[in-house]
């Protein structure tokens, strides 16, 4: 095992930096991971494997420090809490409300940890909503504290000792390794100047507002959604229709979402098919030997553009996109993203000027998470259980951006797909969005056809 370093010597990380200085009052940088349990949770023995579990995932219980508005990469630096730190934990029945902590929903890594928990619990079922700060950690790093968790609670209610992923906390000091040699570094130049080049000549548009009757809120709610699942048999097919073509199920979720997003637009404006669209895409970056790695975010964006008027033919969209994530697989396209952070990020305030530019970056976000928990050795019958509770159902909630108005996660789990997406409710109301998703899943159930 790594012996880590101390949090006094651990700047934070390129992409770590992109999020936050992409934090906003209004448009926080927080994902939400909401489960389902079968079962409820002895909450004193919860905590305690709560309190067992930060211990070895550091970074969910650490905060920031150095002038973060303004600030250098170099000049931001991870500060551990006292020992035995716990977050906000919100415990009560089913029928209460989601609360805000104290100074609200979004949390200032500046001056509190980037974890927060709200247990909403039955006399049979339990369900728990998390909210994790982008800098802190991503969805791969989030699910391994998740199985963690769960093992140190079987342990301490007695069914242990329970199988656990390995666990190294060393590892962190990795988390900003793209592992390229000098030589290699050099070599890719001109490749990522070129893509970055890309990404500032295309403007993409934001998704249009509806024309007229959306319910909208004054500011952004960070937990509204819409979801939708599709069955064992129905994802199964989307597959084979995706390899028929070339391509993977990734790429045919990325078709689909391109063409709804078109269909929507076209209802609100049937004459502007000369936008550009653009889907942005989180891609992993750890590198092999950094599985056991404690939670993080070690992802990268890549971006995916496509005029309009260029959607109209399914099966040249999917070989498209099939051929441009083989490329972005290949070359690791996601580390075009980290250097362009890294310097913006060398000057003063660069990356946060950056960031706070009134443009529209993506006009939505797909993340597609996959089966979280395909190898974990809590599964039973397909399903985690550790100490009287099963993990029956889960969804995940990526953040927005100002302009960036909705973003869909996908998941598979207990043998189905489910599709979250949040939506920006000070443009859209809740028919609106369901509107959307209904789009989406039509385009998706038309390729299977």
């Amino acid at each position: 095992m790594h012996q880590p370093r101390a949090f006094a010597h651990w700047p934070l990380s390129a992409f770590e930096h992109y999020m936050l200085a992409d934090d906003r009052v209004d448009y926080a940088m927080t994902c939400h991971v909401r489960y389902w349990f079968s079962g409820v949770f002895e909450r004193a023995a919860f905590v305690e494997a709560l309190r067992r579990t930060l211990a070895r995932h550091p970074l969910m219980q650490a905060r920031v420090a150095g002038p973060v508005r303004l600030g250098r990469l170099r000049s931001l630096r991870w500060v551990a809490e006292p020992a035995g730190r716990m977050p906000f934990i919100s415990w009560k029945s089913a029928a209460a409300p989601i609360e805000a902590p104290p100074g609200g929903m979004r949390s200032d890594l500046t001056k509190d940890i980037g974890l927060r928990l709200w247990v909403r619990e039955t006399a049979a079922e339990t369900t728990m909503l998390w909210q994790f700060h982008h800098s802190v950690c991503d969805g791969a790093g989030f699910f391994a504290f998740t199985e963690d968790l769960l093992a140190a609670y079987g342990d301490l209610v007695g069914a242990g000792p329970l199988p656990a992923r390995a666990i190294d906390p060393g590892l962190l000091a990795l988390r900003d390794d793209l592992g390229l040699s000098r030589r290699d570094a050099w070599r890719r130049v001109g490749k990522d100047l070129r893509r970055a080049l890309k990404f500032f000549r295309v403007l993409p548009v934001p998704l249009l507002a509806p024309r007229a009757g959306a319910r909208t809120t004054a500011t952004p709610d960070l937990t509204a959604v819409v979801r939708a699942t599709l069955g064992e048999a129905e994802v199964a097919a989307l597959a084979r229709a995706a390899k028929a073509g070339g391509a993977t199920l990734n790429d045919a979720l990325m078709s689909g979402l391109f063409r709804a997003l078109d269909a929507w637009n076209q209802r609100q404006d049937p004459g502007g098919r000369r936008r550009w669209i653009r889907v942005a895409m989180p891609t992993d970056l750890r590198l092999p030997g950094e599985e056991a790695m404690s939670a993080a975010n070690v992802v990268s964006m890549v971006f995916l553009d496509r005029r309009a008027e260029a959607l109209d033919e399914p099966a040249a969209l999917l070989a498209g996109i099939a051929a441009e994530t083989r490329t972005i697989k290949h070359d690791r396209m996601g580390i075009t993203l980290v250097r362009v952070v890294r310097a913006l990020g060398r000057v003063w305030g660069g990356l946060t000027l950056f960031m706070r530019a009134p443009l529209c970056s993506a006009t939505a976000v797909l993340t597609n998470l996959g089966r979280p928990f395909a190898r974990s050795p809590l599964l039973r019958g397909g399903r985690l259980a550790a100490g009287g509770v099963e993990l029956v159902g889960l969804e995940t909630l990526p953040p927005l951006r100002k302009r960036t108005r909705v973003a869909v996660s996908v998941n598979s789990y207990g043998g189905s797909m489910r599709l979250t997406m949040r939506y920006d409710t000070t443009v859209y109301g809740a028919a609106q969005a369901e509107e959307i998703l209904a789009l989406y899943l039509a385009q998706l159930r038309r390729d299977l056809t």
